[in-house]
């Protein structure tokens, strides 16, 4: 019977370490990004986010709920963010409305410039 050595068999024999991904912290600390793919979604951390190549919008539980397409309310509580597509900072009523553009939160409150209805 052969036996098959796995990379980390041959390094062991051949007396060098095969250094070992680096895991993420086992901390809650929720993020709502985006994913490759361009779906919104919340990770448990940042860390975690990043191994999935997901862009953070923000830290905490992502404000809109569901998938696209999908309605915001309509509570005003303006949020300065920007993205990728806008070129400057926008403000937008609320940060479901922003999540939705896919926009990063910069801030809360109003941004300098104009309010961007949605």
């Amino acid at each position: 019977m052969k036996k098959i050595l796995t990379g980390v068999a041959l390094a062991a024999i051949a007396g060098s370490a095969v250094a070992a991904p680096p895991q993420c912290p086992l901390m809650r600390a929720p993020v709502c990004a985006v994913t490759p793919d361009g779906a919104r979604a919340k990770y448990v951390n940042s860390c975690v986010a990043g191994k999935k190549h997901a862009a953070i919008l923000h830290e905490g539980e992502c404000a809109a709920p569901g998938k696209d397409p999908m309605m915001c309310n309509m509570l005003f509580k303006p949020v300065c963010a920007t993205g990728p597509t806008m070129g400057t900072e926008k403000t937008f009523p609320n940060l479901c409305h922003a999540e939705l553009a896919k926009a990063k939160l910069l801030h809360d409150g109003q941004c300098a410039g104009k309010l961007d209805p949605g």
